[in-house]
This record gives structure tokens, C-alpha cells and sequence, in this order.
């Protein structure tokens, strides 16, 4: 059986392996040019030069935080009249055509969004010319590294540019979105589940993560940019949910392992804290910002994947969880493993700049579910378990022919009770009058309506705002506490009286239902419950004996 389950896991990833690589051929392979049937587009990603003659790559600028300027000579019959679309990133620049400025993009970023705005999208409009012109570009980096740049540079229809961006980042977005979703729906499950701690905070964890991967990756989609004018909270987003991802991580893995107390956690969960607050008071001050402290964010990030592995491979020698969870973890991670290789292959073989974690969000769908599934079988088990546990508990507690509370829930109440050093009780015992006449000439079925009806009656006057229970044949006690006990009561010898002779003109039963009852007041100082008990008991059958004194 264990080989058949390792043959069926290796099945599936190599599966999903194929599906992955015949996927990552099609779009490595596929034409990147934008195009149309009813309209053409240029690519202008190339062509242009530094002041010095040198070629300028666009994707690659040469920044060493001073502002560059580039050119391109334009002829009217490739941009005249049309836009020139491009998506930039971490740069401020301004656009002028034979040195008349025609667009300028410097946003007032707030300074807790740190410097840059991240990524966006452009359309500017060229006006119409006939002669070859210039367009110059003055880039003012905001970083000195390959983040500054510009990528999918186009001239052609703005239209036609955003409905092909929104076209082919939609379905990126919409992992994302399912991803987000599936958290969500994973949080909802472990606070339904409350009871049981440790599953419960395995789905928090797990639904927590998807929701911060979903968040950190839909910002590569550009998807949320193209319906909003705020890139850079877009972007602070983006950085919040990378500083926080670690955590909810390695909390799944510590308690999924049965490692929920290790120290590692707590290392985790003072150093996400730690870099979070460094990163904002730095950015806050000025000294530095989220994207130049990002490696410190990545160390965390290494730390919180090794304390997993460890945590797991702990947790296999040891024997802590089932041997079939190292099967889905190893099924999880290799799934991301695949995924990350592709994009890796991707930005270095094939030179994709563009969404580089592609697969990844792929992968890590895929590792959400797989693990959500998971727990969440395990979730149900239990809960299963549990609803067997409290039906046999019931079962116990509850009397079986009136569903009220029997001897033993008295019992277990009489020790709770015991225990309590102040506030005052009321014991009422309770006895059917006629029991046995009923029993004797109508049979026990007319009995047993008679118990029934004497146990709705009591658990519909004295059980409102107490707790009434079956303790013999036709003996009942109940017990009301709190501040208005005595109110309580009054109300409920009311109740029970109304109801007693609303049941005997409503049914008519050959003998009239009649319940004695007697009561006394226990002081929970005196930790000796039994003798109020015995004080209402006596108290009752002296009713009892007046009730069967006056039908003679």
C-alpha cells in the first residue's frame, strides 16, 4: 500500500512536471510582439543612444544614480499621430520631441512608501509631424541597479496597448485572485474550527500565506496598476507582504510538524517584526528605503525556508505526524522547485525580463492547495472524531427518553459546585404524584407520557434560567444561580404552575399530571451541597404527603 501511495505521488509530479514544461515552451517560443489585426504596432525598444553614440538598452539603462539621457530619430510614418506605450519602473523621467517637452512623470511618492512608485504604465500621445524628428527620453534613476528601467516599448494605439496588457496579464492575475480567495476561505475554515488549536492555526497559517503571496505577486501582473493612479501603494503593498510572508510560513510547517513550540518560531516571529519596523523607521527617517534593505528581507526569508527543513526533517526522525505528511510536503515543495527552476531558465537561457515569477505563482497555487487540502482532511478527521465524542458524551449526560440532563451531568455539576467559595444556589426536588397508578392501570406508555410531560413542564419553567435535570423514575431536581436567583424563582413557580394546568385541560389525561416540588437555599461557603439537597428533598415529600392528604 505504501509503495502503491509513493507510486501515485511520483505519478503526479511527473504530471505536472510535463504540463509545466510544455506550457513554459509554448510561451518561450511564442512571438513576444505586440499585434493586431486592425492596427500595427512598432516595437521601439530599440535604436536608441546616449549622448556619446552609444547604444542604450532600455530594459538595461546605465544609471549609477545620475540622469541619463537618450534619443531615437523617428520617422513620421512610425509614431506621427499615434502613442509611444511603455511600462517603466523605479525611474522619474520626462519625454520631449526635437526638444519641446511632450510628458513628465515625477509622482509625489508619500514617504512611507519609500522612494519609488514600482512600476507603470504609459501612453503618451505624439503629435503629428512630416518631418524625421527626435524624441529624447532624460531618465532620473531613483536606484543604481537593473530595476531602473523601461520594458514593452511600443508606438501604436493606446487602446489597443492597455487592451492587450489587461488580455495577457488577466489570467496571472486571476491565480492570484483564486490564490487570495482560497486564503480567505482557509482563514474562515480555522476560525470555525476553534476547538481544535493546532489544526486551527495551521489553516490561519496556511490562508494567511496565500493571501500574502497572492498580494506580493499580482503586483507583478500589473493588473491592480492599470485600475488605480497609485503605483506606489501598490507597491508598499507588494513590500508588506514580503516582510510578513516568512512568518505564516514557517508557523504551518512548526505546527503541521508538531513543532509548535520551537524556539525557531520565536526567532522567526522577532526577526519579521524587527525588519519590519526597520525597514519603515529607515524609510521614515530617510536613511534608507524597503528596496535597498530588500537583502536583509531575503536573509529572514532563507532563515524561515532553513528552520522548515529543519523543523520537518526533526520532526520525520522523531516520528511527531504521520509518515504520509513528508509525501505531501516533499510533493508541495518539489512543485515549487520545478516552477522556480522554469523562471529561472527563463530569465537566464531565455532572457524573459518580463514577469519573472511566472511559474512560481503557479507553483505556489499549486502548494497552497495541495497543503490546504491536507490539513484541511485532517481538520475534518478530527472534527469528525469530535462530533462522535460529544454524541457519546450525550448519550451519557442525557437522559434517553426525556432528552434532559441525567444523575451523572449532576453529579459532575454537584463537583463543580463544591468547589466555589461564594454565592448562593437553589435546590428544588421534584416528584410525580401517581406515578405508579398511572403505570399500573393505563400501562407503562401512558407512564412514560406522564415523565415526559412532568420533564417539559420543569425544563420549560425551572430550567429557563437554571438547569433541570432527571435524577430517578419520576425524581427531578433543578438548580438556579446568580445574582437573581430568587427572582428567578418566583418566576419559575409561576411558569411551572401555568404549564401544569395548561397540560392538564389541553390533554385530558386519565390521571391529572401533579408534581410535588420543595426547595432550600445553599450558601457555596459551606462547600456541603448534599445537605441542601436533603433539606429540599424533605421539603418536598412533606408536599407530597399534604397533595395525597388533601385528594383523600
Amino acid at each position: 500500500m505504501h509503495k502503491l501511495s509513493n507510486i501515485y505521488i511520483f505519478k503526479n509530479i511527473a504530471i505536472f512536471t510535463m504540463i509545466i514544461l510544455f506550457i513554459s515552451v509554448l510561451l518561450i517560443t511564442s512571438p513576444s510582439k505586440i499585434h493586431d489585426e486592425s492596427y500595427s504596432f512598432n516595437n521601439f525598444s530599440n535604436n536608441w543612444t546616449y549622448d556619446d553614440g552609444a547604444d542604450a538598452d532600455m530594459a538595461n539603462l546605465r544609471t549609477n544614480y545620475k540622469t541619463v539621457e537618450f534619443s531615437r530619430q523617428v520617422k513620421s510614418t512610425e509614431i506621427s499621430g499615434k502613442s509611444l506605450c511603455f511600462r517603466s519602473k523605479n525611474i522619474f523621467f520626462s519625454v520631449y520631441m526635437n526638444g519641446n517637452s511632450i510628458y513628465q512623470f515625477h509622482p509625489n511618492v508619500p514617504l512611507i512608501f519609500g522612494r519609488s512608485y514600482g512600476s507603470y504604465i504609459h501612453c503618451i500621445s505624439i503629435p503629428e509631424f512630416s518631418k524625421d524628428s527626435t524624441i529624447t527620453i532624460k531618465a532620473e534613476p531613483i536606484y543604481n541597479d537593473s530595476s531602473c528601467c523601461f520594458k514593452n516599448v511600443f508606438a501604436g494605439n493606446s487602446d489597443l496597448y492597455m487592451k492587450n496588457e489587461f488580455n495577457s496579464n488577466m489570467p496571472k492575475f486571476l491565480i492570484c485572485f483564486m490564490m487570495f480567495t482560497v486564503g480567505m476561505i482557509l482563514i474562515i475554515i480555522g476560525l470555525t474550527f476553534k476547538k481544535y488549536r493546532t489544526k486551527n492555526v495551521e489553516m490561519i497559517s496556511l490562508g494567511v500565506f496565500a493571501m500574502l503571496v497572492a498580494c506580493w505577486t499580482a503586483t507583478e501582473t500589473m493588473i491592480p496598476q492599470l485600475f488605480t493612479s497609485a503605483p506606489a501603494a501598490i507597491h508598499f503593498l507588494n513590500y508588506l507582504s514580503f516582510f510578513f510572508m516568512p512568518y505564516p510560513a514557517a508557523s504551518f510547517i512548526a505546527n503541521v510538524s508538531g513543532n509548535s513550540k520551537s524556539f525557531l518560531m520565536r526567532i522567526v516571529s522577532i526577526l519579521v517584526i524587527l525588519n519590519t519596523s526597520i525597514n519603515i523607521s529607515f524609510t521614515l527617517i530617510g536613511i534608507a528605503d524597503y528596496h535597498i534593505l530588500l537583502n536583509f528581507t531575503h536573509l529572514i526569508l532563507l532563515f524561515s525556508i532553513i528552520s522548515a527543513v529543519y523543523l520537518t526533517i526533526n520532526s520525520f526522525i522523531h516520528n511527531k505526524v504521520e509518515r504520509k505528511l513528508y509525501s505531501v510536503l516533499g510533493l508541495s515543495f518539489i512543485m515549487v522547485t520545478i516552477t522556480g527552476l522554469i523562471d529561472l531558465i527563463r530569465y537566464r537561457i531565455a532572457r524573459s525580463t518580463t514577469d519573472t515569477g511566472l511559474f512560481l505563482r503557479i507553483g505556489l497555487f499549486f502548494f497552497i492547495i495541495i497543503l490546504g487540502t491536507y490539513t484541511l482532511k485532517d481538520l475534518l478527521a478530527l472534527s469528525k472524531i469530535g462530533m462522535k465524542a460529544e454524541l457519546m458524551q450525550k448519550l451519557a449526560y442525557n437522559d434517553a427518553l426525556t432528552g434532559m440532563l441525567n444523575r451523572m451531568a449532576f453529579v459532575e455539576y454537584e463537583k463543580e459546585i463544591a468547589i466555589q467559595s461564594d454565592g448562593k444556589i437553589i435546590f428544588v426536588q421534584f416528584d410525580i404524584n401517581n406515578l405508579k397508578k398511572v403505570n399500573d392501570v393505563y400501562g407503562h406508555s401512558e407512564g412514560d407520557k406522564h415523565i415526559i410531560a412532568a420533564a417539559n413542564v420543569i425544563s420549560q419553567s425551572f430550567g429557563i434560567n437554571g438547569k433541570s435535570y432527571r435524577t430517578g423514575g419520576d425524581e427531578f431536581i433543578a438548580v438556579i444561580s446568580g445574582k437573581k436567583y430568587e427572582e428567578y424563582f418566583e418566576i419559575a413557580k409561576v411558569k411551572f404552575i401555568e404549564l401544569i394546568n395548561k397540560y392538564n385541560m389541553e390533554y385530558t389525561p386519565p390521571v391529572k399530571l401533579e408534581i410535588a416540588y420543595g426547595f432550600s437555599i445553599y450558601d457555596c461557603s459551606s462547600k456541603n451541597p448534599e445537605v441542601a439537597e436533603r433539606e429540599a428533598d424533605s421539603k418536598m415529600y412533606e408536599i407530597k404527603r399534604n397533595m395525597k392528604a388533601a385528594q383523600n
